[in-house]
């Protein structure tokens, strides 16, 4: 049925375009009694004119003695809306980042890999949202640890039912290309897109009118088109995907500002301080009732975006070429001349980015009435088939909790825990608030039987374990009469050596670590843990023992609850320098103790500056080169020593050397002068060697903050 609307016009009428100034992007009818008849002018002698149906991209005009010279020309913007067709969409996930705060999990995996839900993998999320949005064009970005995430992709989405038609799903992963600026890898969200534009300028996809940006690490469902339709509707260049947060998580996103149009005015970067409190805004103007406007007054941008194609293509390549991030850089900047537009996003959205919010966000699925789940008919999440037996139970206790297929748990415990693929539980085991991510594979009985009797762990959890608040990684062994219960609520520690992390106050256990029976970990008072060197947990220690250990057990216990605080670490450490500079000034002695403690120094910085894997040592001759193998991928800077014991080794080398000043015998005479002179040389000669190595291989052991923008704190008017 064409469009239009019928009504009746008489002679002398005279119509202008002025009598339809206030009638764009509205259907014509809902403004001709309130406006348009109102400016008519008709002579009431005049026959009438008879009923006439006016069509869309169609001039009419009217003869009458004061016809106006201009005709009406109804526009088909004014009776129909543009529909938003998804096969000019295409999405982009964001599937690159190193994961830095939700390592551990991240060790060896990327984070859109790890495991969330007891059988999916952060992935399906944005990969589900499109294909249930009927948006068929996805493209991958990978780059840290991509193996497991690029052997999902491929179980998953290439074939095994799932049907994208024309479209397609492509793993673009991080290369090297010839040229200066293509020998660096992603340095940001916004520089791994522009890297791989050359795909849009394909004929398969030159009908491509807008691209979804999307995160990897997200947990949320959403029609993607009802997005994209808010964006062509309000003709934006860029539309942010927005949600309600309240106080304590708004430092932790990038804030925006929106005006009554829907513009964003303002964004600010995860600000802290007197920048947060100037991002608070009255939320009830989005449809929240006070109370929740109360409790939420800041708008957050969920890092999902929309462009237009063409608008991408010159923030990337233009206007901020050197630019490397939407979140702090592009987007921020492109508000001061760009119709940025915010879409308030309802219902349940959770970046589960680290470690705190994965847990939490995991064991609110168990709930009762959870705010998000899986479970649905119209919008499922697909993920790898596996083909995996129901889980067999022997006499368990099991509330509020999940478990995944393939799973045999013994006479055991499970409280408000999530258990995932493969898992095994042993009898007498006790679960409690605790997210087991599974294992790849299974071992037989009579391989298990085969390690215990060799005195080894198998995969799962062995008899008589109780475990509390924690993340067990993949494949991970935990043996029997293990307790992690973390019951000193020790919030930050690192113990590779003994297979776990404390984040947050919850124990991770990392992948494929082996807890050896009779473990505790993360209890300060235990003092029948087993010796360094390897005896027996069940040996009696003296009393003398027991003190000495429970001493050592609280020193470490203080030690690590300094370490997310580098800051006040490195501050404590110069002040010890000063007071044994101060010492050996005074007293005029002990050079060589200075001298030594120097060496000592220098030694530590060449391996905090060097990498753990020496490119020389693989044969690399001339730079980086791409990798020469399918399984090989590009790792992030991981340090030959790490900063905490870095500063751990050169605060207690300070210590020790002052309290050497106290005894006589280390005073050697020496010329100090000639110790200074040496030590100078030494110094100059290793770095100028470590630096012509960073040169060589082209990596800086540092990192340093993004530029930050500010956008306009006023509205403007909108860009077509």
């Amino acid at each position: 049925m064409d469009s239009g609307c019928n009504f009746s016009l008489g002679t002398n009428t005279v119509l202008s375009k002025d009598s339809f100034k206030n009638v764009e992007n509205k259907f014509l009818g809902q403004k001709i009694k309130g406006s348009v008849l109102k400016q008519f002018s008709s002579d009431l002698s005049s026959k009438k004119f008879r009923n006439r149906k006016l069509r869309p991209g169609v001039a009419y005009a009217i003869a009458t003695s004061k016809n106006a010279k201009e005709a009406l020309k109804l526009q088909p913007s004014m009776f129909e809306r543009r529909r938003a067709d998804p096969k000019n969409v295409a999405a982009i996930i964001l599937g690159g980042g190193d994961g830095a705060k939700l390592f551990p999990l991240t060790k060896r995996a990327a984070t859109p890999a790890v495991p969330v839900g007891g059988c999916y993998r952060m992935i399906d999320i944005p990969m589900s949202n499109c294909i249930n949005s009927c948006i068929n064009k996805i493209f991958v970005l990978t780059q840290f640890n991509s193996a497991s995430l690029n052997r999902h992709l491929a179980r998953t989405y290439f074939g095994n039912g799932i049907n994208f038609g024309d479209g397609f799903v492509e793993v673009l992963a991080a290369t090297q290309t010839p040229g200066e600026a293509g020998k660096k890898w992603f340095q940001g969200t916004a520089d791994a897109v522009r890297k791989f534009l050359w795909v849009f300028e394909d004929a398969k996809n030159r009908n491509i009118e807008n691209i979804l940006i999307l995160s990897g690490d997200h947990l949320y469902r959403m029609n993607y088109m009802d997005f994209v339709q808010y964006h062509v509707d309000s003709k934006a260049d860029i539309t942010l995907s927005c949600a309600p947060v309240d106080e304590s998580r708004a430092s932790d996103y990038g804030l925006v500002n929106i005006d009554r149009s829907g513009r964003v005015v303002h964004f600010s970067e995860k600000p802290t301080g007197i920048d947060l409190k100037s991002m608070q805004t009255d939320t009830s103007m989005l449809g929240l009732s006070h109370q929740e406007a109360a409790q939420s007054p800041y708008i957050a941008s969920m890092g999902v975006y929309c462009f237009k194609t063409e608008a991408l293509l010159k923030l990337l390549t233009q206007r901020y070429p050197s630019s490397n991030d939407f979140g702090s850089e592009i987007i921020p900047a492109a508000i001061r001349d760009h119709n940025v537009q915010g879409y308030i996003y309802r219902d349940y959205w959770e970046d589960i980015g680290t470690i705190k919010s994965f847990y939490e966000a995991n064991l609110a699925l168990v709930e009762e009435h959870p705010k998000f789940e899986f479970y649905d008919q119209n919008t499922p999440f697909y993920t790898s088939p596996r083909f995996l037996p129901p889980t067999k139970t022997d006499k368990c206790r099991i509330v509020n909790s999940i478990i995944s297929h393939g799973c045999f748990l013994g006479e055991c415990s499970i409280q408000r825990s999530i258990i995932g693929e493969r898992s095994r539980l042993d009898y007498g085991v006790e679960l409690q608030d605790t997210l087991m991510l599974g294992a790849d594979s299974y071992q037989t009985e009579s391989e298990i039987a085969s390690l215990l009797a060799e005195g080894n762990v198998p995969i799962g959890i062995g008899r008589d374990t109780k475990i509390r608040k924690c993340i067990i990684d993949k494949n991970a062994k935990i043996g029997k009469n293990v307790m992690i219960l973390n019951k000193d609520d020790i919030k930050e520690a690192d113990r590779p050596e003994e297979g776990f992390y404390i984040r947050s106050g919850i124990t991770v256990v990392v992948e494929k670590a082996t807890i050896k029976d009779g473990k505790k970990l993360g209890d300060v008072n235990c003092v029948d843990k087993m010796d360094e060197s390897g005896g027996d947990s069940g040996s009696v220690a003296t009393p003398v023992q027991q003190r000495a250990h429970e001493a050592w057990r609280i020193y470490q216990h203080y030690l690590d609850k300094t370490t997310p605080h580098a800051n006040y670490r490195w501050i404590g450490t110069l002040v010890v320098a000063l007071i044994y500079c101060l010492r050996v000034y005074y007293i005029q002695g002990f050079y060589i103790i200075a001298y030594g403690l120097g060496i000592y120094l220098l030694n530590l910085l060449i391996g905090f500056l060097s990498p753990l894997v020496d490119p020389e040592a693989g044969g690399v001759s001339d730079g980086p080169t791409l990798p020469t193998r399918g399984s090989d991928e590009f790792k992030p800077f991981i340090r030959r020593l790490p900063e905490f014991k870095f500063w751990y080794s050169m605060t207690k080398a300070f210590c020790i050397a002052f309290l050497m000043t106290f005894f006589s015998v280390f005073d050697v005479p020496v010329f100090w002068p000639i110790l200074l002179c040496y030590w100078i040389v030494l110094f100059v000669l290793t770095m100028r060697r470590q630096i012509a190595h960073m040169i060589k291989y082209k990596y800086i052991p540092f990192s340093f903050g993004k530029q930050k923008y500010g956008g306009r704190s006023s509205s403007g008017s909108r860009a077509d």
